[in-house]
């Protein structure tokens, strides 16, 4: 069973290294996006400005790795992994900085370097799901 109070812990963890690594910087959002699987990850982080604009920065390794943690506690509970994470943190106009994340379990990940499908097959061994929770989509094995 997932410890719901290690789950916030990490969600915490992760939002404030992300938040640490790009303070410096100009943006009203950030977001971090990781994709995993099969041992596999790759991320990639954008700040957004109020006036619209966007860039590109190095995804923040502490953040990264504290993403990573939290799918493998999120993972803990049979029902699989998820396959990408959005971290979205927002300035607020009084201070206080708002974070969110989204998990797709579902979606296969939009990767700069697609992994092949036995990092799929691999990674449904190491966190199982039910068959009617297995994407369609999802390689089997050969």
């Amino acid at each position: 069973m997932t410890d719901p109070a290690q789950v916030s812990r990490l969600r915490t963890a992760a939002a404030s290294a992300m938040a640490a690594e790009v303070a410096a910087l100009e943006w009203h959002r950030a977001r971090l996006r990781v994709n995993s699987v099969g041992g596999l990850s790759e991320a990639a982080a954008e700040l957004h400005r109020r006036d619209g604009g966007a860039e590109a920065v190095a995804a923040p390794t502490e953040a990264v790795s504290r993403m990573l943690d939290l799918r493998e506690l999120m993972a803990a509970d049979g029902h699989g992994a998820w396959l990408s994470a959005t971290l979205t943190l927002t300035r607020t106009p009084t201070g206080p900085l708002d974070f969110t994340f989204d998990f797709d379990y579902d979606s296969r990940p939009s990767w700069q370097i697609e992994p092949d499908d036995r990092a799929y097959v691999e990674d449904l061994a190491r966190h199982p799901r039910p068959p009617e929770e297995v994407p369609g989509w999802y390689p089997s094995i050969a």
